[in-house]
């Protein structure tokens, strides 16, 4: 796994942090949920950004082409899928995410 810094320009789809914590970034955790466009997911960010900085921190870091990358906590990601606006809540979303922290383990 790979170790996160300040400056981290990784386009893998998660990492880990300095502390060993395990990161998603918007775009895994988009294809997750189904969304076609990680700017929906980003825009769930944008709009939720305090439920989700009680959660951690969330900020974006910028990769070397210039766009914003958010790496999330597995208890960001799963508020984040706990709001998502489905006509029909999935549970099966909360399991697809935690098997992808898993996975990283």
């Amino acid at each position: 796994m790979k170790t996160a810094t300040p400056n981290d320009t990784t386009r893998a789809n998660s990492f880990t942090t300095a502390l060993r914590v395990p990161l998603i970034t918007d775009k895994t955790l988009s294809d997750i949920i189904g969304f076609a466009h990680p700017a929906l997911i980003r825009s769930m960010i944008r709009n939720n950004a305090a439920g989700l900085a009680r959660r951690g921190s969330c900020r974006p870091l910028t990769q070397r082409d210039g766009t914003k990358t958010f790496h999330l906590t597995e208890a960001q990601a799963l508020f984040l899928v706990s709001v998502v606006p489905h006509p029909a809540y999935d549970p099966s979303l909360i399991a697809a995410v935690s098997r992808a922290f898993q996975a990283e383990a």
